[in-house]
């Protein structure tokens, strides 16, 4: 599992990521900085945080690291259009912080699938 949460962070693990999935990142860690301050502390400081799922083990990372998060509804899930797909599921756990979790589309699990958008 990758955990990014800002434009810095995600410099130095730029070349493991896709083109496609370095930019969605970006964008997003892009917002995080701009609204919350590119010193925070990703953990405990409001914002959020990207995590990046490539492989099963990495899914069981991120649920057990994240009190089960993948079972629960994501606020919104976004097929990207990349090779091969990925899925982008934003969890909003209260009301200044996000956690988008981007995965493989061949291991998502099944409930993600039907939502979507």
């Amino acid at each position: 599992m990758i955990k990014v949460g800002t434009v810095t962070e995600l410099e130095a693990v730029k070349e493991s990521l896709p083109p496609e999935i370095r930019r969605e990142v970006h964008r997003i860690v892009r917002i995080l900085d701009q609204e919350y301050g590119a010193s925070r502390d990703i953990d405990h400081s409001d914002g959020g945080v990207v995590l990046i799922a490539q492989t099963v083990e990495d899914i069981v990372e991120v649920n057990k690291s994240y009190n089960g998060i993948l079972q629960r509804p994501p606020e919104q899930v976004n097929l990207l259009q990349t090779e091969p797909p990925y899925l982008n599921a934003l969890y909003l756990t209260n009301n200044e912080y996000s956690i988008n979790i981007l995965l493989p589309l061949s291991i998502a699990p099944a409930e993600r699938l039907i939502e979507i958008e």
